[in-house]
């Protein structure tokens, strides 16, 4: 066909045949177009809809003038700078649908001051007697300092121990050797609503025996994290009650009681704080009156804080349970030691430092002195170490003097990028330092620095007058490090060289002998160690191995009682399929630890306890067992 035919012939084709041809090619490219269309329009909505909803309100800067007025004025001019002024509600979502959300609804009612902490009931079990208390207290926990005494889940008088079980419940039972029993109990109950940590309950006994205080951490629903002090009345344990309770919020970190004043120690954090409202931003207590601020007057903040954490510290009468002071520091406590006459704080931070050809970043600690008494709670000072406190059995003040054991931990980077190897004088890894501190000044007056090897941690400490005993160790090799402080000055230190495993605890067990409680050669192994000091280094005098056991490193899970040289532990039997959760008491004899006792107790070893009473061991824990030993 020549060209003018073909063209000739195209020009007469109809329409109407293409699209009877192929109706659908025309039709689905139509469709198409409008469901991209379409699909683009709702994507665009979307968008812009989320964008509208969830994209945060624009942060205004902080203007601390307008809240002259308010009493805490001088501590929001401090904190300003770390916070912006937060719109009322997070984002559009917020302002209309936040209300109807358990936050939303929380956070009105805390603000309005509507609610108080919820009622705490009792359950008291036993029969009733009348007539007054005639035993004398008895001393059981092994407290770090004399006079200082520490929380625990067993005190006793003469006549009754007195036991907090992993229910929450206070038990009383009587000490007649094979006639013991548990004459009475009191439940101590928190709204169901909330989570009650147990095993961090302590309990404290009154010199007369009379009254019992218990701190009870628990984590509220509404409040958060929060914590119950009740005092009850244990004149009769056949008929314990609750006499009163208060309520903080906040995280339980320690307490002590000292002639006859209970120390609370706790860590507070506001979610979101609003300087409008101070209830935001300050911790509170209640007293079962509702929650009432701390005085502004006793807030301690430094010039530039780094973020709006508390340290509180508060002074009860435990009989009425009724705050006598608080102070609140702006900073977050890790570790708290108490002596005789001051709160140490201690709170973990990290710094960098530059030199010439290197810069070094290295953990350090800032350590706060609060003194108590009757004259209330005072800052003395703080001073930062070098290095990260192991627990409160690292600090030990003789005197005037703070000795301090930390575990320094430090990274060194050169200008050209590459971090020191082991072979440099400056040393990248973690060791050992002891730091001498004048509680006067807060000025390091005397030092032992890097004195393990490299690569080691600090695992236990124990201060004994003028001596230190230290243990480190890289996994499970260890020196134990004898210090004389007689002479701050002059500070001299021997070890015991390199040995299998390390301790978790070390004690003074007197006559010159220290024990070692802690890991052997591998992690389920239990390792009860005795050590003196020799002329040339620390000697192992004898140890008792006891393979394929779990154990807990808590020092209070321990009975220690040193006259007679006698040391208990909860134990559980990882190969065992039968009575496999124990308990164990060893002797030393000045030469060798024997294996006293082997008796199945059912309960957790963080919980267990044990005390010594006229040749009987009285064991706690989910069961209560007097067991005879010796002759």
């Amino acid at each position: 066909m020549k060209n003018d035919d073909f063209i000739r012939a195209v020009g007469e084709i109809n329409g109407e045949y293409i699209d009877e041809a192929a109706p659908r090619v025309k039709k689905h490219g139509i469709k198409w177009q409008k469901f991209v269309a379409v699909a683009a329009c709702i994507a665009v909505l979307v968008t812009g809809l989320s964008l509208w909803l969830f994209l945060p309100f624009r942060m205004i800067t902080l203007d601390p003038e307008q809240y002259k007025g308010s009493d805490y004025y001088s501590l929001i001019v401090k904190l300003a700078p770390l916070y912006a002024d937060e719109p009322e509600y997070d984002n559009n979502f917020d302002k209309f649908f936040g209300d109807i959300t358990l936050g939303g609804m929380v956070d009105a009612d805390f603000a309005a001051g509507a609610d108080q902490m919820p009622e705490y009931g009792l359950e008291t079990n036993g029969s009733t007697s009348n007539g007054e208390s005639s035993s004398q207290y008895e001393e059981v926990t092994d407290n770090q300092v004399e006079g200082v005494i520490e929380a625990d889940a067993i005190k006793r008088s003469s006549t009754h121990i007195f036991y907090l079980n992993s229910s929450g419940i206070l038990c009383a039972y009587s000490i007649e050797k094979e006639a013991s029993r548990m004459v009475g109990s009191c439940e101590l109950k928190i709204p169901d609503s909330s989570y009650c940590y147990y095993g961090n309950y302590g309990m404290y006994l009154s010199e007369d025996c009379k009254t019992a205080t218990v701190v009870a951490p628990f984590s509220d629903s509404f409040y958060g994290a929060s914590i119950a002090i009740f005092s009850l009345d244990v004149s009769s344990p056949e008929a314990m009650k609750i006499k009163s309770r208060t309520t903080l919020l906040g995280s339980y970190v320690s307490s002590r009681m000292v002639d006859g004043k209970l120390l609370l120690i706790s860590n507070y954090r506001p979610s979101k704080p609003d300087f409008e409202n101070p209830e935001t931003f300050v911790p509170q207590i209640d007293t079962g009156c509702g929650l009432k601020l701390i005085p502004a007057d006793n807030i301690v903040c430094p010039d530039v804080p780094t973020s709006l954490k508390y340290t509180v510290i508060t002074m009860l009468d435990p009989d009425a349970t009724e705050p006598t002071e608080s102070m609140a520091l702006v900073s977050y406590s890790d570790e708290v030691y108490v002596s005789r006459d001051s709160v140490y704080a201690t709170r973990t931070d990290s710094k960098s430092e530059s030199c010439e050809g290197y810069g070094i970043s290295k953990t350090v600690t800032d350590i706060s002195r609060i003194a108590y008494g009757e004259s209330g709670l005072s800052l003395l000072g703080s001073i930062t170490v070098d290095g990260y406190v192991n627990n409160q059995y690292s600090l030990d003040q003789n005197e005037n003097v703070l000795r301090v054991v930390t575990t320094t931990r430090q990274s060194v980077c050169y200008t050209d990028g590459y971090y020191a190897s082991a072979d440099t004088t400056v040393r990248s890894g973690t060791n050992a330092s002891l730091y001498c501190i004048s509680t006067d000044s807060l000025e390091i007056i005397s030092s032992v620095e890097a004195f393990a090897p490299w690569g080691e941690v600090v695992r236990s400490v124990r201060f004994d007058g003028d001596s230190a005993y230290v243990c480190t160790s890289v996994q499970l090799t260890d020196p134990v490090f004898f210090f004389d402080l007689s002479d701050i000055n002059n500070i001299t230190y021997k070890d015991t060289g390199t040995i299998d495993g390390y301790s978790s605890s070390l004690v003074n067990l007197g006559g010159g002998y220290l024990l070692g409680i802690g890991y052997g050669s591998s992690t389920s192994t239990l390792k009860v160690e005795v050590y003196e000091e020799g002329e040339s280094g620390v000697i192992s005098v004898c140890k008792f191995e006891r393979e394929m056991t779990s154990f807990s490193t808590d020092y209070k899970s321990y009975y220690i009682n040193r006259e007679p040289s006698l040391i208990g532990i909860g134990i559980t039997n990882m190969w065992s399929s039968g009575d496999n959760s124990r308990y164990i008491l060893l002797h030393f004899d000045g030469y060798q630890l024997h294996l006293l006792l082997d008796e199945a107790l059912k309960g957790d070893n963080e919980r267990k306890r044990s005390v010594c009473i006229d040749s009987y061991l009285y064991l706690l824990g989910d069961e209560f067992k007097a067991v005879k030993i010796g002759e």
